[in-house]
């Protein structure tokens, strides 16, 4: 565990998505406002600068990474060095997008390997170092140059071949004054044939006192400390000791963590001799009296100076001065910087920021259950009569689905947006294979459960990038073939009742299906004979099967075939469904249908021979009651015939494991549409519908929790009144079961 402990990594993750947030609204009004860029560049700064500090506190240095880049590039444009060109606004959205993706994976896998960062740092990387290019030698300031200073800069160790300070110090240099020397030599680290390591030596000429070089270096990015010392051994100036007291509001969220932000900045201002508590104390989250913490300070800074850039963190009350040094604070020595190395966490930690005003919701509705509660004891004690029991029915449900639709939207999120965040990686992936292609989203920005837009967004990174990958062509592929230059990837969004459909449409090559059934035969997946009795649907979805993909080689980005299985297991496990369509030369598309909602499932309840069962609402089109004569076996397949037409059908007497006999007279049945076209549909047939209602479904997962459910045709099970459970059946399953047997 980092820094912060276990106990903060909810708050961490909390506020890390907050300023994440914070930044991406900031950076709409990067791209469209002149007159208040400095004031959004600022609040940017800050932004990344809480998120680089507190990841860095918790352990995570991929978070903290790119953090520190966004930090130092916007530094820079506040610094008047660089100009927020489309290209470098470009890569700050990309860095956005990374800090975001890699919270994601913290909060879900609880770590940050999900994510990877090379390729951003590697395009700020080449944007910075052609920039420098163009900037040329240090020009030399007009005003005389009073003093030559031999300048000694640490920095925080950085995995980087060029670290993003290199050019951050460069920038500074340029306002001090005239670079005479540095080792390593600053040109040899930019053209990356040296590797800097955590020193750099300078001597330069400026007519700045020691003091202010200290505050202008000091302010870089990774800049542990900063020594000034007068070319000819003239000493910059050993520095006036100073008690200080940081006062933090009672409403910081984790005081700890933010106190060593703090002493870490104070580091950088001078000689940081004894901190009380001693850092390892605040590590475990222990402060003085009623939150505030004292450092000892040798530094040649002004008070006011190092005042200020303590008050430049967000929560901190106030900073004052204590006048005397006591035995005991004296004798409460700081750690050295690397007695700490913090690991990542293990378990995975969710939270969910909620609204105050849906707190106060939940209060009210449980305000109205304990009313509710004592009506109820009125009842047993049978002080009510039928009237009043009618109320109190009502009453009771009422206040259900008003607590059901407050916890519901505490777990909402948009789906739209966080689609959105998959186009810039998509575009780029398409840029590194050659190809060129726009993405266009359309449809409602509809809410959905946290949950489903996980799973979601997890699904359309694998769509997406086999879209790119296998689907659109290269540039001059599309020209020859009389296409537009540039492909197009097209993903929909549909609401329904009860059901989100999120559809992605490519206008790339389609699907080779003699290759697909040729690669399914050469893995294993199929045999030669099994290939030969395939329709063209069957053999559509074997791109969704384990270790299938017809890419030759292995790349990063593809190739061992798991990316589509993953992809139909994860919305499986949603109660949703996955269908595919493609034509040779014109494209593909792939449609996810999902709930929207996975703490409550719309379902019908059935009867076949005399036990109940339940089945998922989502794609059934109606309900009909039939005669048994009616129904039909053509063919070793069955068919039924209603008044809207005559339809294959399935018999959930032949699938549950009664094998109960289709009884006398009548039977009822729900017509399932199984594909988006609406060209498979499929008729379920029970003895008796029970009825359709909203429930509580417990995965098979959850029941089995030291192994995993066998196999079958029950995705989990609802309970009914009077503690009753029903087995949920995966009507999917049995769909894919019939179109077997239909070939």
């Amino acid at each position: 565990m980092g820094v912060i402990g276990t106990n903060y990594i909810e708050s961490f993750l909390e506020e890390a998505k907050e300023k994440v947030a914070e930044l991406k609204e900031l950076f709409s009004r990067l791209r469209g406002e002149e007159e208040n860029l400095s004031k959004t560049v600022e609040d940017m700064i800050r932004s990344a600068h809480t998120v680089k500090g507190t990841a860095s506190l918790a352990g995570f240095p991929k978070l903290t990474q790119a953090a520190h880049w966004l930090e130092t590039i916007l530094d820079m444009i506040r610094a008047g060095d660089l100009s927020p060109d489309e290209e470098l606004l470009s890569i700050i959205w990309e860095l956005i997008v990374t800090i975001d993706r890699l919270i994601h994976s913290i909060e879900d896998f609880g770590d940050e390997r999900e994510v990877e960062l090379s390729p951003v740092i590697a395009k700020a990387t080449l944007y910075l170092k052609n920039a420098s290019r163009k900037a040329g030698r240090l020009p030399p300031l007009k005003v005389a140059l009073e003093r030559r200073y031999e300048v000694t800069v640490d920095f925080e160790p950085v995995p980087e071949k060029i670290p993003v300070w290199t050019f951050a110090v460069l920038s500074k240099l340029q306002r001090l004054g005239r670079l005479v020397s540095s080792d390593p030599d600053v040109s040899d680290i930019i053209e990356g044939r040296v590797k800097p390591g955590e020193r750099l030596k300078l001597v330069i000429e400026t007519p700045l006192s020691p003091d202010e070089i200290r505050e202008e270096l000091g302010s870089v990015n990774g800049v542990r400390k900063v020594e000034v010392q007068g070319h000819e051994g003239q000493n910059g100036g050993k520095g006036e000791r100073l008690r200080l007291r940081v006062y933090l509001t009672e409403e910081t969220p984790f005081k700890a963590a933010r106190a060593l932000l703090i002493i870490q900045d104070l580091r950088k201002a001078g000689r940081l001799l004894s901190v009380k508590p001693p850092e390892k104390e605040i590590r475990e989250g222990t402060l003085l009296g009623e939150g505030f913490f004292e450092v000892l300070l040798e530094s040649n800074m002004p008070f006011e100076k190092i005042r200020e850039l303590i008050l430049r963190h967000p929560w901190v009350k106030d900073v004052i001065r204590v006048e005397g040094l006591d035995e005991d604070f004296m004798e409460t020595r700081s750690l050295p910087e690397n007695a700490f190395r913090p690991s990542p966490i293990r378990t995975r930690k969710r939270t969910v920021p909620v609204d105050v005003s849906a707190l106060d919701e939940l209060l009210y509705s449980l305000g109205e259950l304990v009313a509710i509660e004592e009506w109820l004891r009125d009842v047993v004690s049978g002080d009510c009569g039928p009237e009043q029991m009618v109320e109190l029915s009502n009453k009771l449900s009422e206040a259900v689905q008003r607590l059901r639709e407050t916890v519901t939207s505490m777990r909402t999120v948009r789906l739209k947006n966080r689609i959105e965040e998959l186009v810039p990686s998509i575009k780029k992936l398409a840029e590194e294979r050659g190809k060129r292609v726009g993405v266009v989203i359309i449809g409602e920005d509809v809410a959905v459960d946290r949950a489903v837009a996980a799973v979601v967004w997890e699904a359309l990174v694998h769509i997406l990038r086999n879209a790119v990958i296998h689907g659109i062509e290269r540039t001059e592929e599309r020209v020859r073939l009389g296409k537009p230059p540039e492909g197009l990837i097209e993903i929909t969004i549909v609401p329904h009742p009860s059901y989100v459909e999120i559809s992605v449409r490519d206008d790339g090559r389609g699907i080779n299906i003699a290759e697909v059934k040729k690669r399914a035969v050469e893995r294993g997946i199929i045999t030669p004979e099994e290939a030969k009795r395939l329709s063209r649907k069957e053999a559509l979805m074997l791109i969704f099967r384990p270790g299938m993909s017809t890419e030759r080689e292995v790349s990063e980005e593809s190739g061992r075939g798991f990316g589509l299985s993953v992809v139909m297991e994860s919305i499986r496990e949603l109660h949703g469904s996955v269908h595919v369509s493609s034509e040779e030369g014109r494209g593909t598309v792939i449609t996810l249908r999902v709930p929207a909602d996975v703490l409550i499932l719309r379902v019908y309840t059935v009867e076949v021979g005399g036990k109940k069962y339940a089945v998922p609402s989502i794609g059934v089109l109606g309900k009909f009651r039939l005669g048994v004569e009616s129904v039909r076996k053509v063919g070793g397949v069955y068919v039924a015939a209603v008044e809207s037409g005559i339809f294959p059908a399935v018999l959930l007497h032949d699938v549950v494991e009664d094998f109960a006999p289709l009884p006398e007279g009548e039977v009822e049945g729900l017509l399932f549409q199984f594909d988006r076209e609406g060209r498979e549909k499929v008729l379920v047939l029970v003895d008796r519908i029970l009825g359709e209602r909203e429930t509580v479904v417990r995965s098979l997962r959850s029941l089995v929790p030291f192994g995993e459910p066998e196999e079958s045709v029950f995705t989990g099970v609802i309970i009914l009144g009077g503690n009753e459970p029903v087995p949920l059946i995966d009507l999917i399953s049995l769909m894919e079961g019939l179109l077997r047997e239909k070939g």
